[in-house]
């Protein structure tokens, strides 16, 4: 039996900003054999399309770990569509979440 440790630790933060702007960032750690970050930035603008308030939504995701740098081919290609696939549910999810699904 192998008695290596495992730490997860996350945190979020966000504030609000001058002219109703918005921005937040997520952060999770994992160290586990090697260390690993994964972290998400937001900034949110409020506008106006068409006549209507709406928000206008960046957001960047970065996240590091050593076996993500020695993938080729077909592996990499993998990796980058299990990483969309998982922004592309976040999303979905932050839309339903704030009424913006429609």
């Amino acid at each position: 039996m192998d008695d290596q440790g495992v730490v997860t630790l996350g945190a979020s933060y966000s504030r609000g900003g001058a002219g109703g702007t918005y921005q937040a960032a997520d952060v999770l750690y994992y160290a586990s054999g090697g260390y690993y970050v994964a972290l998400t930035l937001y900034q949110l603008w409020p506008v106006t399309v068409e006549g209507k308030s709406s928000t206008l939504v960046w957001r960047g995701d970065m996240i590091s770990a050593a076996s993500l740098g020695t993938l080729h081919g077909v592996e990499r290609l993998g990796s980058e569509s299990l990483m969309m696939k998982n922004i592309t549910k976040a999303v979905t999810l932050f839309r339903r979440d704030t009424s913006g699904g429609r």
